[in-house]
């Protein structure tokens, strides 16, 4: 029982023990009078009349406010069944989202040839290896060098990009998707939430992973805002700095880098 329904209840339970109180000394009054008296002790339990009239209209009030504490109830009830009903259908959504990452990553392939003394080779990457292969040739086939590194990675992209394309669209969607999403309507908690699951989704990312969104996403930063949500929720915040270029990482915000 509410707290409120508690307070009211004491308040008719009070009335009522008040009203048989009156009672009880009415009619302790009227056994020691007369017969004579008799209309006196009348019109006394005319005023007690008054008396109940009034805390009757007072249970009235009483009736109102707990019909009207009841709707509140109601409404907060229903407004935590609805976040409660919310929440189970977007982490519905979310875990689905992350186990389909989990099943792009194994079928991530790549392929390099290499000549050595007229001998040609052949070495193949699979799964989280693709990451460590693509970063390499990110970082030898670009320079430390804002004024350069768009169109040195734009060529990268247009070449490579069939290999990991895919994977990094799959991951800004999931963040797309819970930044888009609303748990609660004061911002602090609904903030808390979605860095919650947000750092589910980073636990996941190897250091090579941190670092291919690193060089993406500042290259699509325009079109598609994706380093906005880089730096919103820190995803950078893991990030292997022998794996970049400095001067790129000068385009990012401390933001995306801080441990939340």
């Amino acid at each position: 029982m509410q707290k409120s329904n508690i307070k009211f209840w004491l308040i008719g339970i009070i009335s009522i023990i008040f009203m048989i109180i009156i009672l009880w000394f009415n009619y302790q009054y009227a056994i020691k009078l007369g017969k004579e008296y008799q209309g006196i002790f009348g019109d006394m339990f005319g005023a007690s009349n008054a008396l109940f009239t009034g805390l009757s209209f007072t249970g009235l009030i009483i009736t109102i406010l707990l019909q009207r504490q009841e709707i509140i109830d109601t409404k907060i009830d229903l407004r935590k069944n609805n976040s409660l009903l919310y929440k189970q259908q977007f982490e519905s959504t979310f875990f689905s989202l992350l186990n389909l990452y989990y099943k792009i990553i194994p079928e991530l392939k790549s392929t390099t040839y290499s000549e050595k003394n007229g001998v040609k080779t052949q070495t193949h990457y699979v799964g989280r290896e693709v990451f460590q292969q693509i970063i390499q040739g990110i970082y030898f086939n670009t320079e430390d060098n804002i004024e350069t590194y768009y169109k040195r990675y734009g060529e990268y992209c247009n070449n490579f990009g069939y290999k990991y394309l895919h994977y990094i669209r799959h991951v800004f969607q999931i963040l797309i998707f819970i930044d888009g999403s609303r748990f609660d309507e004061i911002d602090e908690i609904d903030i808390a939430e979605k860095k919650k699951y947000v750092s589910i989704l980073r636990e996941q990312l190897s250091c090579f992973e941190i670092s291919l969104i690193f060089y993406h996403a500042v290259f699509e930063t325009d079109r598609l805002g994706y380093k906005n949500l880089i730096e919103k929720y820190s995803i950078l915040q893991n990030l292997d700095d022998a794996l970049i270029h400095q001067e790129i990482k000068k385009l990012y915000s401390e933001k995306a880098f801080i441990t939340i």
